[in-house]
């Protein structure tokens, strides 16, 4: 997509969203807490400015998903992270934001579904179309578990991915989702109350 149209759509997107700004109108604690203190925080991080220099190389995310992935990191302390799309382009956020964690990057899911005993505590996936994705929806289940965290980019950037991440989001498997256009986070605890969260990001 031509990045003008793209930074238009963004601005579009953060223009209707206003009202679900900094957890307004949230009632969950839960999602209250990681609006607040994850998503929405200001805070300049000491691991910014090597990720504002990583971004020498070809862009494939905006600094603002970048750092935010940086802020997860942080906030959860996985001990697993795996990373699915055509290039790796988070060691940076990853390794600044936690020490010793174990990094896996593959371009599809497809042999790493057969990985009995992996589970990935993060997973984050770019660069990928809705049709891909939702060849590989049942793959990513196998790798996840209760307190995962699934991000997913680029979900309002198409009508496809927009009815894609309404299928995630709907899932029976899948429990509260955060819809930043931008990106899409799934949890997956199913004793909190299933809600997709609209977050002006």
């Amino acid at each position: 997509m031509n990045r003008r149209i793209l930074q238009l759509k963004r601005i579009g997107a953060r223009l209707k969203r206003i009202p679900h700004r900094k957890g307004y109108g949230v009632h969950s604690p839960f999602a209250f807490r990681l609006i607040t203190e994850v998503i929405s925080e200001s805070y300049p991080y000491y691991g910014y400015t090597d990720i504002k220099k990583s971004l020498n190389t070809p862009r494939i995310l905006s600094t603002k998903v970048l750092k935010l992935i940086f802020r997860l990191v942080n906030w959860l302390q996985p001990i697993t992270i795996l990373e699915v799309g055509s290039v790796s382009i988070l060691e940076i956020p990853v390794t600044k934001a936690k020490k010793n964690v174990q990094f896996i990057h593959t371009e599809t899911l497809d042999s790493l579904s057969e990985t009995k005993h992996l589970r990935a505590d993060l997973v984050f996936i770019h660069n990928k179309t809705a049709e891909t994705l939702k060849e590989t929806k049942e793959n990513l289940l196998k790798l996840v578990h209760s307190n995962s965290l699934v991000v997913i980019s680029g979900i309002g950037y198409s009508k496809e991915m927009k009815a894609l991440w309404d299928n995630i989001q709907q899932d029976e498997r899948v429990g509260i989702t955060f819809d930043l256009y931008e990106v899409g986070l799934v949890f997956f605890d199913l004793d909190m109350n299933k809600q997709d969260y609209k977050v002006n990001f």
